[in-house]
């Protein structure tokens, strides 16, 4: 379970933080309207903090590396020397 945890916020949060942060936004946007035209203060508390949860997962998502992002960056350096002939640099 604990796996399954792991790998679902590592991939959406870290990888690909867009589809969380639109959806936090969305719910956030649509309480913060209702809590407007409602005069109701604690839902826009929540929808100001849905919004900010939106803020903060795209800034994670900007400035967590992943090994598999990094091992991307490799395979891209090293298919870029080998197109140049770059012998030493590949090794």
């Amino acid at each position: 379970m604990a796996f399954i945890l792991a790998s679902t916020v590592n991939r959406y949060v870290f990888e690909n933080p867009w589809p969380l942060a639109a959806l936090l936004a969305v719910a956030g946007a649509i309480l913060g309207w209702l809590a407007l035209t409602q005069g109701d203060r604690p839902k826009r508390n929540v929808a100001f903090a849905l919004v900010a949860a939106a803020g903060l997962v795209v800034m994670l998502g900007k400035l967590v590396t992943t090994s598999g992002e990094h091992a991307s960056r490799v395979v891209e350096e090293l298919v870029q020397r080998a197109e140049a002939s770059d012998i030493d640099g590949m090794l």
